[in-house]
């Protein structure tokens, strides 16, 4: 038992001295001491909100997962305007190719109303097309088509549905 409580003693005194040592280490470098007293005291503060270190650790795991959701809705939010984006860009492209075509059959469809007029004895009257370009994209396109007319040399264009008489509207029917 002797050698036994020898060696005990013997490695009791090696930890002591150890322990000794890192005091002194401490005690040595104060800067070094105050942030680890810090450290155990942000250590105390967390264990006394979340209850434990565990609990802790999971609210930061709960909490970064909300914020890595955030993040991928900002990339795919991005993302989505990107593509709304060249969208409104695809739009605009196909509504000025229907705008062209529209001026282009409107030009048409002026000459052949007004040809039309005229076997109706309604010679000297003007049909108008006229493109409203609301720079609203919709539906139907960029701009709304108003008909003009003028059943008479010298009176200005007005709205068909406004200065058309019912019998003039039932000879267009």
């Amino acid at each position: 038992w002797i050698s036994c409580l020898n060696r005990a003693s013997s490695e009791l005194n090696d930890i002591s001295s150890e322990l000794q040592s890192l005091a002194n280490d401490l005690t040595e470098d104060p800067k070094r001491l105050e942030e680890i007293e810090d450290k155990i005291y942000f250590i105390k503060q967390v264990e006394r909100k979340y209850g434990s270190i565990e609990n802790a650790v999971k609210k930061r795991e709960k909490l970064q997962k909300i914020l890595d959701s955030v993040e991928n809705s900002k990339i795919e939010l991005s993302r989505i305007e990107n593509e709304v984006g060249k969208s409104f860009l695809e739009l605009k492209k196909t509504a000025k190719q229907l705008t062209d075509l529209r001026v282009k059959f409107g030009v048409k469809m002026e000459h052949e109303v007004e040809t039309n007029l005229k076997k109706l004895a309604f010679g000297n009257a003007k049909f108008i097309v006229n493109f409203l370009n609301e720079n609203n994209y919709e539906r139907y396109g960029a701009e709304s088509v108003e008909f003009l007319f003028s059943p008479n040399l010298g009176e200005s264009a007005k709205p068909l549905i406004e200065v058309a008489s019912g019998g003039e509207l039932s000879r267009l029917h």
